[in-house]
């Protein structure tokens, strides 16, 4: 019922990788979009959702990935640098940024894929998705297929067009998924 304003069905928009917060440009939509994100830390997750108590916001703290499972979460020394693939040293050691990218702690973590946590939670049609998850954008948006033939009606994507980390699937790729689901 809270995916309803008087009878209607509200947005529904996604944020994969919700560290600080959602972005500010859905406030304009008030109530008439349900925020749903993601965010890996659980530390980070409590703290969102304590300053948003009471809105239409609400933060989960999974790690979406392309399917359920256990993985490596690399920890780096600027926290919004974290994720699933490691930085590539060999690229980002060239710019003045290295040293927040530098791999502080590796811990295990549990994924579930877009699609299951979806259908799981009864979420009702997705409108848009905002993705910045340091790498595996692609192999997030892969497990969303049924979301993406279905509602999705936006997708919002940090990418890279040259990798900056292991692992992680170039510009090209994105767009040649994309593209070849209209």
């Amino acid at each position: 019922e809270c995916y309803k304003i008087k009878g209607v069905q509200k947005g529904i928009v996604i944020d994969i990788g919700a560290r600080g917060d959602f972005e500010g440009y859905w406030d304009i939509l008030k109530d008439q979009v349900n925020l749903i994100g993601f965010e890996p830390d659980r530390q980070e997750c409590e703290r969102i959702n304590e300053r948003l108590k009471g809105t239409n916001k609400k933060v989960y703290p999974v790690a979406l990935f392309k399917n359920s499972g256990k993985y490596k979460f690399y920890e780096t020394e600027y926290p919004a640098s974290s994720g699933l693939f490691p930085p590539d040293i060999s690229i980002v050691s060239r710019f003045p940024d290295e040293k927040h990218l530098a791999i502080k702690k590796v811990s295990e973590i549990t994924t579930v894929g877009f699609d299951e946590f979806i259908n799981t939670n009864s979420i009702p049609d997705v409108d848009f998705i905002k993705l910045d998850t340091e790498g595996c954008e692609l192999d997030i948006l892969e497990s969303a297929a049924t979301a993406l033939n279905k509602s999705v009606l936006g997708i919002s994507c940090e990418t890279m067009f040259h990798p900056w980390h292991l692992n992680q699937k170039p510009f090209s790729d994105l767009d040649h998924f994309l593209r070849s689901r209209g």
